[in-house]
């Protein structure tokens, strides 16, 4: 069965939708003048958390630039994703809702690079 061809807007719009209804999240709109490549939403928890989400339309894939930029939010230990489909973007959703704390998601979720030993 056949997906059912969605604008990015579209997606985006379903998604945010589900967001604040079903968790209360805020979804701000992201833009970032002069910077190219930018995620489309900053989605914020009530508990703080913050996830990044680049949509694009049925069967489209991000450009280089913003596969970069969600590279690098992924390396400052930010949730960052794209999605294509309003079922992954509502999954991102409750992946990011179901957690209590910043720390508890940061256990489950982000590798930790190790410590350095200072004591010598």
């Amino acid at each position: 069965m056949k997906k059912e061809h969605k604008t990015g807007t579209e997606i985006e719009q379903d998604v945010c939708d589900y967001a604040r209804k079903a968790y209360g999240m805020l979804t701000f709109k992201f833009n970032s003048m002069g910077r190219r490549g930018v995620p489309d939403r900053i989605l914020i928890t009530q508990q703080g958390l913050i996830m990044f989400i680049e949509f694009k339309a049925t069967g489209e894939e991000p450009t280089p630039p913003q596969l970069r930029t969600i590279a690098k939010l992924v390396d400052y230990n930010c949730e960052a994703a794209w999605c294509n489909d309003v079922e992954r973007g509502k999954a991102l959703v409750d992946l990011i809702s179901n957690t209590t704390t910043y720390v508890e998601y940061r256990e489950r979720y982000i590798e930790t690079p190790p410590v350095p030993d200072t004591s010598h």
